[in-house]
């Protein structure tokens, strides 16, 4: 990684990391509780865990631009799967919150571009 370009993708994986942070201080696995059946204490042991994988799968890959190109995907589509869900009762984000996953979506808009 020596580009402008490796910067702004690391840039854009340091905005979904502290995204994912905020999420658990927002008790965002609690989606996941009533489509699973489970409680919240399983659902939150389930949203953490799986976090290892997808982390490690980032940090493994992190100079791939399949990866990279697929994380800038996720990162905009993740910001559609938040607006959409806004209203959702089990999702609680504040503004602080949308500067993760809105600088996370446009930073993975950018860079996507500049790979182009």
């Amino acid at each position: 990684m020596e580009t402008t370009t490796d910067l702004l993708f690391l840039l854009a994986v340091t905005f979904l990391f502290n995204h994912e942070l905020d999420a658990v201080q927002q008790h965002e696995w609690r989606i996941l509780s009533v489509p699973l059946s489970v409680s919240d204490k399983v659902a939150y042991r389930i949203f953490v865990a799986f976090h290892i994988l997808f982390f490690g799968v980032i940090i493994w890959y992190i100079n791939e631009s399949w990866l990279q190109i697929g994380l800038d995907v996720f990162l905009i589509a993740h910001v559609f799967i938040h607006y959409a869900l806004r209203n959702n009762s089990n999702l609680v984000f504040t503004w602080f919150s949308w500067v993760w996953i809105l600088g996370g979506g446009i930073l993975g808009a950018i860079h996507l571009l500049l790979m182009a």
